[in-house]
């Protein structure tokens, strides 16, 4: 399994670096402007790590860091993403994520253009005690939006459909160390509807997001329609490219083995393009 991963990683790699240099290279004979490398940062607070239904600090509360950089417009890009609970009691919850992805689009003029992200996790948990840093796993993800299909007027709904495969990076991850029924092996799918409403007499939109998921017994926990989530959100410059954006989320829970309670929560984010 390591050997999948550093496999992974190389080919990763290597594909960055050669469409990284055509690009260049197309520019440069175009006489056009070299493309430059982007990036993105935010830090955001939750007041509870709800991921794919399940609570992973009991209603605590983290700090969420992360930064992506877009590599010189050639649809690849590398992110690492980091949850820091706010509590000590929580601090196994710890996590440092790397995201490499391509992100490519087809059908570009007509009204079903689909954007298409093929997208890899690499999970770790520096703050485990006892040798946990074999708790490790990883997931592959297949994205298709499709921002074209649906406008209604000014009101414009994007749908997204996720397929997410899980695998453990050491073999003998479940049951180690005392972690009852953590069988990282499984599936997710996830069906997804943004819709972006502009708010009267403003610049700003809302957003609304509304997505379930179907889970293939991801850490153990069986299969089935886990929940469904909804969320508000909208953004306010704060002038030297910074925006805060807010949002609410809500939970309705549906399989008791992923979560017994509907949850709410909310997010404060600060981004900032580069």
């Amino acid at each position: 399994m390591i050997r999948k991963t550093i496999v992974i990683f190389m080919v990763l790699a290597g594909m960055v670096f050669l469409q990284s240099q055509v690009v260049a290279q197309d520019a440069t004979l175009a006489n056009e402007d070299t493309a430059t490398l982007g990036i993105w940062a935010d830090v955001s607070y939750v007041s509870k790590y709800i991921y794919r239904g399940v609570d992973f600090q009991n209603d605590n509360a983290a700090w969420q860091p992360s930064i992506y950089f877009d590599l010189f417009q050639t649809g690849f890009s590398l992110g690492v993403w980091a949850s820091l609970p706010e509590d000590s009691v929580n601090e196994g919850a710890t996590e440092l994520d790397f995201n490499p992805s391509y992100t490519f689009s087809i059908f570009d003029d007509e009204a079903y253009k689909s954007v298409i992200t093929l997208d890899y996790w690499y999970f770790t948990y520096p703050r485990v005690k006892g040798g946990w840093h074999e708790n490790e796993d990883q997931n592959a993800q297949l994205i298709v939006k499709m921002p074209k299909l649906l406008q209604f007027g000014d009101i414009k709904v994007v749908p997204m459909y996720f397929y997410c495969t899980k695998w453990p990076t050491y073999s003998n991850l479940a049951g180690d160390y005392g972690v009852d029924d953590y069988n990282v092996s499984g599936y997710f799918h996830v069906l997804r509807l943004n819709t972006m409403m502009p708010i009267p007499d403003t610049e700003k939109t809302l957003t609304f997001q509304a997505e379930t998921v179907y889970r293939g017994d991801v850490y153990g926990r069986g299969y089935g329609f886990s929940h469904v989530q909804l969320s508000a959100s909208t953004g306010f410059d704060m002038g030297n490219g910074f925006v805060l954006t807010p949002g609410i989320y809500h939970q309705i829970s549906i399989m008791d083995s992923v979560n017994t309670e509907d949850e709410w929560w909310t997010q404060l984010s600060l981004s900032k393009s580069f």
